[in-house]
């Protein structure tokens, strides 16, 4: 039997979920860094951006089996309302939703790259200097904290939906524990607990006992 998942059920989830994609998306930036450094600045984000081809595969499982990584640990499952199987245009919609970070963070890379003009990457100059700073006694950009700080310049276009999708959790704390997207694609995550035998073991069907002077 299935029910409604908990929300400390779907933050653990999402929590995994998250970790996995920030690692795919600094894996991509290492590999680049380490390719070549004297990429110009629009080869090294291009390559970024085909790299969010992997994190944006990673979500798209969840349209395809109703679970990824996360949820799969933590036994949960994407489904309709009512417990049973979600259609192939909710699981999908469901997946443009939680993917839209991602995708609008690439989508504005791309803009940038065809424009050869960097407003939004020039916006988080800023928090990069910042994370330069925190950086410098491992090697600044150049060292073991590179790739952290190029995914948080390369993909901070998607960071404000981010947020929101965050903020979308709310309403799963309320009794249908159905999120903001879960009530947009008429879906709902179900927590799938460990079957239990139900059976009992073989017992030999023993004769009745004759009564006395039988």
């Amino acid at each position: 039997m299935s029910a409604p998942a908990g929300p400390g059920r779907r933050a653990a989830a999402a929590a995994l979920d998250a970790v996995v994609l920030f690692a795919l998306l600094c894996a991509g930036t290492a590999v680049v860094m380490r390719a070549d450094r004297s990429l110009p600045q629009r080869w090294v984000m291009a390559t970024l951006a085909a790299w969010s081809v992997l994190p944006l595969g990673y979500l798209a499982a969840e349209a395809v089996t109703g679970r990824t990584l996360g949820k799969r640990w933590m036994r949960l499952k994407v489904g309709a309302r009512d417990g049973g199987a979600a259609g192939p245009a909710a699981r999908w919609g469901r997946w443009a939703l939680k993917a839209s970070p991602v995708a609008v963070a690439t989508a504005a890379v791309i803009a940038e790259i065809a424009a050869e003009a960097y407003p939004i990457s020039q916006m988080l100059l800023p928090y990069v200097d910042i994370l330069e700073r925190l950086a410098a006694p491992i090697g600044g950009i150049r060292g073991a904290a590179g790739p952290f700080i190029l995914v948080v310049v390369v993909y901070g276009g998607g960071i404000p939906l981010a947020v929101l999708l965050v903020l979308s959790w709310l309403p799963a704390l309320g009794p249908s524990r159905r999120a903001l997207h879960d009530r947009l694609t008429r879906t709902s995550v179900h927590f799938h607990p460990v079957a239990e035998p139900t059976g009992r073991a073989f017992e030999p069907l023993l004769p009745a006992p004759k009564p006395p002077g039988a």
